[in-house]
């Protein structure tokens, strides 16, 4: 048994070493392959043929890259990862041969995608539009941009920056400079600058019945194309509006929101406060009505004068309202006040009566500067105070003038005056005094309402009535002298809800 076992591994041994003998030796290595490099997309795959020579040797082969980041190799077929190029080798079973080739592997752009097919653009503005390269991770991005109608929107070649011109249509195309068949289009219409916001001021408008006001707005953005707003009235009992100029008219007491919209859409809303005048508190000011005891002549109580303008005139004096010589009324019945409007009146002697609270006014004379004021009075931080006054303007001189065709000789500062008390330089509320030439009679009640901020540092604010033109206003060649003023019925009395 050991002698056959023995003579059958002798006899492999001899068949073994006759085919190593017989075996053929590799003298060459070639890889098939078309240009250098060979070219492939991420994502696709590359066959390569390598072949043995002689055609006798093993052609048993092994395969590598050396960059299995950029391409992998099985078996010859190589499968592209990420764009680069590799070098792929190929080698014989016994290692003694190898042929290598350079292979790229590459990201071609195959499509530009629009995030939208068609936008709007307001004019003189700037966009870029949005889009995606597909596939995302292509290398070759670079574009070039055109546009159907530059005079409506123009666009930049290389950055893709539109700028709209003139209204309407145009088509936006973008395209590869690698490839002019890749193209995308977007058609973008060119529209007037709309507006995004309107905004009414958020103080309260508050009007005394009869009055008017307007309430303060702005329209954003500042350049859209169209400013204007239509307004109108929450509550037309209580407030009227002017639907274009938003002027408010005050009705009746009560609270009611005012609109401000816009044609584009937006709007704003404002609040308007009409108090109950029939509800008030005690007058706060002392002898509102510049009474003066019997037989004085110039002294108001409770009042102080302001500095005369003018050194040396006598512009600040009692003024009883009755015709001493035939007495009009007779001294201590109610007033009376005789008014020229025009010096036509004066010379004709057309004249109006109007009836004063008491028997006297003060009277600041034509063509001077004065005033009165009161100190000292208390007000409540949050509170709000209805303030007025009866002013009355005459005529006494050819150059006094009251209406304004006839060129008005009073100063647009003109008003009831709420100002800092001890040094009256802080302006806290004004109510002015408009003359009309509706109202032939130049008697007149300003009357306003003014609400202390809650931060009020002060606790006392001063009254004032003052004319502070002297020479009247306007152009050197239109100015006249002011009217003889005359003020009385004082009122600072706080509105109670």
């Amino acid at each position: 048994m050991k002698r056959t076992f023995s003579i059958l591994i002798t006899i492999l041994m001899m068949v073994s070493c006759d085919e190593q003998e017989k075996a053929v030796t590799a003298t060459g290595l070639a890889i098939s392959q078309t240009g250098d490099p060979a070219v492939l997309s991420v994502g696709e795959t590359l066959t390569l043929t390598a072949t043995v020579e002689p055609s006798g040797a093993s052609q048993k082969i092994g395969w590598a890259t050396d960059k299995p980041g950029v391409a992998t190799v099985v078996g010859g077929v190589v499968t592209g990862i990420l764009p680069g190029t590799v070098v792929v080798t190929a080698t014989t079973i016994d290692g003694a041969r190898s042929a290598s080739v350079n292979v790229k592997v590459i990201n071609p752009l195959s499509d530009i995608v629009f995030s939208q097919d068609a936008i709007r653009m307001p004019r003189g503005t700037k966009i870029n539009l949005t889009f995606v390269f597909v596939p995302h991770s292509a290398l070759n991005r670079t574009l070039e941009w055109s546009s159907s109608n530059p005079a409506i929107a123009s666009i930049d070649i290389d950055s893709g920056e539109i700028t709209a011109n003139e209204y309407g249509k145009v088509i936006i195309t973008a395209t590869s400079r690698d490839d002019g068949s890749i193209t995308a289009s977007c058609e973008v219409e060119v529209i007037p600058i709309l507006v995004t916001d309107v905004q009414v001021s958020s103080d309260v408008l508050m009007l005394v019945p009869g009055r008017k006001g307007n309430l303060p707005y702005a329209v954003f953005p500042e350049n859209a194309e169209d400013q204007s707003v239509t307004w109108s009235s929450g509550d037309e009992s209580i407030a009227t509006v002017d639907a274009i100029t938003g002027e408010v008219t005050a009705v009746s007491p009560g609270r009611v929101t005012i609109t401000a919209a816009s044609a584009d859409g937006p709007f704003g809303e404002g609040s308007v406060w009409i108090p109950d005048l029939s509800n008030l508190g005690e007058n706060m000011l002392v002898n509102p009505s510049f009474e003066l005891p019997d037989g004085e002549t110039n002294a108001f109580p409770g009042w102080t004068k302001l500095v005369d303008a003018i050194p040396g005139t006598a512009w600040f004096q009692n003024y009883p309202p009755y015709k001493a010589a035939g007495n009009l009324n007779a001294p201590g019945a109610g007033a009376t006040l005789r008014v020229w409007n025009t010096m036509a009146d004066y010379a004709t002697g057309n004249f109006t009566f109007f009836t004063f609270d008491g028997k006297y006014a003060c009277r600041i004379n034509g063509g001077n500067a004065g005033g009165v004021y009161q100190e000292g009075i208390t007000v409540t931080p949050g509170k709000t105070y209805y303030i007025s006054a009866v002013i009355a303007y005459r005529v006494n001189s050819g150059g006094q003038k009251i209406h304004p065709a006839e060129q008005v000789g009073l100063h647009p500062a003109q008003s009831v005056k709420i100002l800092s008390t001890g040094d009256g330089l802080i302006l806290y509320h004004a109510v002015p005094i408009v003359t009309d030439p509706s109202h032939n009679d130049n008697l007149l009640r300003p009357e306003g309402l003014w609400t202390v901020p809650d931060d009020f540092a002060a606790a006392q604010v001063r009254f004032s009535v003052d004319q502070p033109n002297t020479n009247g206003y306007g152009p050197s060649e239109q100015r006249f002298p002011s009217p003889v003023m005359l003020i009385d019925d004082c009122r600072f009395q706080e509105v109670l809800e």
